[in-house]
Order: C-alpha cells, then sequence, then structure tokens
C-alpha cells in the first residue's frame, strides 16, 4: 500500500491544476497523513481553509491532529482523541481533505474537480473498513451531509461509511458515540486492534 500512497502523495505534491483557480501562493497542496502500511480506515475532511499557507510535511500534518500536543487547535484533534479514548489507535487512521490546497468554499468546488481523482486513488490503495466523511466534505464527494447531531450509516464506493458533523462545536458525547461506530467496524471486520 505505501508504494502506491507515495506515488500519489508525489502527484498531489507537484499538482498545479487549480492555477486558474487558486493565487499562486494557495496552491500548496496536502495529501494528508504519511503514507504507510498501516491504515485500516480513512477520515475525510474539508478543505484545509484559505489562511493556511504553509507547506507541511505529512509528518508535521499529522501533528496538527495530535490531542497530546499542547499547541493543537485544529478541532479535528477532538475527534482524534475520541478514537483513542474508545480503544482505537489513532494511527489505524489515514486523514485527508476533499481538496488538496486551501480554498474558499466558492474556490473549493471547483477545484475538487481538479483533485477528485487523488480522493478515489487514495481510497483504493487504502481499501478501508471504514470511512468517516464530516462537514462539507461530504457535499464535494455527493452524499448526504449530516445535520447537527446526526450520525449517518452510509456506503461510498462500496466501503461502509459514517457521515457526521464537523468536530468543531461538537458535543463530546457525539463524539463518543462517532468513536464508538467506528471501533465497532473495525472490531466488527477484524482489524481493530487496541493500542493505546
Amino acid at each position: 500500500m505505501s508504494e502506491r500512497m507515495i506515488k500519489i502523495h508525489d502527484a498531489v505534491n507537484r499538482c498545479k491544476r487549480c492555477a486558474g483557480i487558486l493565487d499562486e501562493s494557495h496552491i500548496i497542496p496536502r495529501s494528508g497523513f504519511p503514507p504507510e502500511d498501516n491504515y485500516s480506515g480513512m477520515v475525510i475532511g474539508c478543505e484545509p481553509g484559505p489562511g493556511a499557507k504553509e507547506r507541511l510535511t505529512p509528518e508535521q500534518y499529522k501533528r496538527r491532529f495530535d490531542w497530546q500536543t499542547p499547541s493543537n487547535t485544529n478541532t479535528v484533534r477532538l475527534l482524534f482523541k475520541a478514537i483513542h479514548e474508545a480503544g482505537v489507535d489513532w494511527n489505524t487512521l489515514f486523514y485527508t481533505n476533499t481538496v488538496k490546497c486551501p480554498a474558499t468554499p466558492s474556490q473549493s468546488r471547483k477545484c475538487y474537480v481538479n483533485c477528485q481523482d487523488f480522493l478515489q486513488n487514495q481510497i483504493k490503495a487504502i481499501k478501508p473498513h471504514v470511512i468517516v466523511v464530516f462537514g462539507s466534505a461530504a457535499d464535494r464527494i455527493g452524499i448526504p451531509r449530516a445535520a447537527k447531531g446526526q450520525i449517518i450509516d452510509y456506503t461510498f464506493e462500496d466501503y461502509p461509511c459514517i457521515i457526521t458533523t464537523h468536530p468543531q462545536g461538537a458535543y463530546s458525547t457525539y463524539l463518543a458515540e462517532v468513536a464508538q461506530r467506528i471501533r465497532n467496524k473495525m472490531f466488527l471486520d477484524k482489524v481493530f486492534d487496541k493500542k493505546i
């Protein structure tokens, strides 16, 4: 898997497809977490905010989602914290965005057309046992979007999918329920590995 993921990562890094949509300084694509062989699930979020102007290595990118790093303010880390507390090794979940470059909501619709094959190839490489999709990411990939407090079980690209609201502003009980559903799907598929 990692060889395929490395190729996708390199292709994302070289991508300039949105030169006609984004300002040159905003063409800073991020493929997601480091390309490794241990992923059994995926978390798909929205695009990086338009204020993101730094190129990060996958390792630096991943550290921004580690709730154990005191300086982290990214609210998605709360989802990974809940996953960890449910007894699932959060390192087995690959995080990426639907749109790989920082974009405004109006720009991201156009950008996704340009880079949707990256996401599709990541899914094919990982063959996830569960995919978690939250926020406007659901809109981008054309599946129902979860209303506040709602959790939807769905099938996307023939893979079990959990659709949630964005972790920002979500109650801890909601995130705990999402994490439990992730755990159940991974456990039932015999890929659950308690490493906490």
